[in-house]
């Protein structure tokens, strides 16, 4: 025989309790940095130029046009490439809605490669991070959260190092740009080190702390 036992908690109480889940969800998000919209709900769209922008599943506009090209890592967040000319004012030109004149773009990624602008951007068509970055790569394996290598372009043009910053998906930068690679193997990474004085292996945790040297080698 199934009795079935009197709910003891009132109405009241679980509908406020509810609601206090879904806001305890909404406020871990928006710290975590995901998007707060469905992946599928948001997609890559290519004008008749050729230049990318995203747009929800009703077809309307979330960036107007102004990439040279985006690339979904998940999580709702995107890799992409921009014109070298809308450095230090891509925001902007995302916040306007509006696409400007391309008449005096001419960039070719593949036979420029010093002036390259790479970044990372949310669903929600805000970027992550700054738009100092020459380079940006996906460290593998880092999905919940995604990890970023990201180069400095200024420093590119100072010294044309190609070193690296380890940086989270909330933009903050974790390390010191002195990277050549960094893999993914789990809850550790495992990081290049080269400098004029030495060549080092070292693992780390997601934080970018290095807790061991693996390998050293003096140069």
């Amino acid at each position: 025989m199934v009795v079935k036992l009197p709910n003891l908690i009132p109405k009241k109480i679980t509908s406020k309790m509810h609601h206090l889940s879904v806001l305890f969800i909404l406020v871990l998000v928006s710290k975590l940095g995901f998007c707060q919209c469905p992946n599928d709900s948001i997609k890559i769209q290519y004008d008749n130029n050729g230049d990318a922008g995203l747009i929800n599943s009703a077809g309307d506009t979330i960036t107007p046009f102004v990439f040279i090209s985006l690339s979904s890592i998940g999580s709702g967040l995107y890799i992409f490439d921009a014109y070298p000319e809308y450095r230090g004012r891509l925001k902007s030109i995302i916040n306007s809605g509006a696409v400007p004149n391309k008449e005096n773009l001419d960039f070719d990624m593949d036979a420029d490669q010093y002036h390259i602008f790479r970044g990372v951007i949310n669903c929600n068509g805000e970027i992550i991070g700054d738009e100092s970055y020459r380079m940006v790569e996906h460290v593998l394996n880092t999905e919940n959260p995604p990890l970023f290598m990201v180069q400095s372009q200024e420093e590119f043009e100072k010294t044309e190092s190609g070193d690296f910053a380890l940086m989270n998906q909330n933009g903050e930068i974790l390390s010191e740009f002195y990277f050549e690679n960094v893999s993914s193997n789990g809850d550790i990474l495992t990081g290049n080190i080269v400098t004029e004085e030495y060549f080092r292996t070292v693992r780390m945790k997601k934080s970018g702390e290095i807790i061991e040297i693996v390998y050293e080698q003096t140069r």
